[in-house]
Parts: C-alpha cells; structure tokens; sequence
C-alpha cells in the first residue's frame, strides 16, 4: 500500500458462510462489489486497479459474523 496495476484481495474466516466484498471511494460510493455465497474458510481474487482514479479507497469484507474494513491507497 499504496498500490498500482493489480491488488490480490484475501480474507480468511473458519465461521463464516458468506462474503461480501466491497470497494468504496473516499465518499463513501461503492465502486466494486462481489458477493459468494460458497465461503469455505479463505477468499482470494485479484482486482485491476487500472479502471479506478488515484485516491484512498476503503476495502470492506462482510461476512454473516462480522465486518472489517482496511485502506487501500491507489496510485498510478
């Protein structure tokens, strides 16, 4: 971080039974999503970045258990 071209999201749960991925910009606007409703302990997928602006993005993880959300800093 910060981070250009791709970016590998990963999250890693034993509870949880779905997750939902979301990208938010700096106001708040989800600008990516993706829903599984198959989670089976750990989540990865890769994200080109090259379709978003440069800025502070938040990446927020949901699950059925919880909510977690880092920062992800965009540059090009």
């Amino acid at each position: 971080n910060p981070a250009s071209g791709n970016v590998t999201l990963e999250y890693h749960s034993e509870e949880a039974k779905t997750l939902q991925i979301k990208l938010l910009n700096a106001t708040g606007s989800c600008v990516f999503s993706e829903t599984t409703d198959k989670f089976k302990n750990s989540y990865s997928a890769k994200l080109s970045l090259d379709d978003f602006a440069p800025g502070i993005y938040f990446v927020q993880f949901t699950t059925d258990k919880s909510v977690s959300i880092k920062k992800l800093i965009i540059q090009k």
